[in-house]
């Protein structure tokens, strides 16, 4: 019995201070995250005043009712100049970089998706994914991200609601971001 005690301890420390599980309800960050998905984000990275870093697939309170969790990429700074021109990012009038590039058929044969991996400035890089040429929020006015603020992007870029959508993502403060994803460790269909 105390093995059992001492094991519900510890697995309480370590989710109320070290990492918290999340699950992905959405395909909004296709193919990096898909529904099923449960993942481990680190709170130490947010809690010990690091702030988020560019390229970041991380969990925020969402701005407008912080009782609802988010988890999408960050692709801009404070300061920056974000513009969608395309389908294409780009950061402070500097298109990213994309090289179109294939995925296992098998488990986006019913889609009709196009995948680019996607580099930005720091050299991080990942795959995204585009559904339509002219998606909504394909092409966008210029974002000026405020200070202590971030602008976040899906992966799915033409079924995300992100930072594009100031009325219901906008700008992420600091403070709203739990931290990073560290860690997928299971998915609930099998993928």
């Amino acid at each position: 019995m105390p093995a059992i005690v001492s094991a519900l301890i510890v697995a309480l420390l370590v989710r109320t201070f070290l990492f918290q599980p999340f699950d992905i309800p959405s395909e909004s960050n296709i193919p990096s995250l898909v529904v099923g998905d449960y993942v481990f984000v680190s709170k130490t990275a947010s809690g010990d005043g690091s702030p988020p870093q560019r390229g970041d697939m991380a969990v925020f309170k969402l701005p407008t009712d912080r009782d609802i969790d988010y988890v999408k990429r960050v692709v801009g700074l404070p300061g920056d100049r974000i513009q969608m021109i395309s389908g294409v990012l780009n950061i402070n009038g500097v298109p990213v970089k994309l090289e179109e590039i294939q995925l296992s058929p098998e488990f986006y044969q019913d889609r009709n998706f196009r995948f680019s991996r996607e580099t930005l400035p720091n050299g991080r890089s990942y795959v995204i994914a585009d559904q339509t040429a002219d998606g909504s929020a394909d092409n966008t006015d210029v974002y000026v991200v405020p200070a202590g603020h971030y602008f976040t992007l899906g992966d799915n870029r033409d079924n995300s609601q992100d930072s594009r959508y100031l009325n219901v993502v906008g700008y992420v403060s600091e403070e709203n971001f739990v931290g990073p994803v560290v860690l997928i460790f299971w998915n609930s269909n099998g993928f």
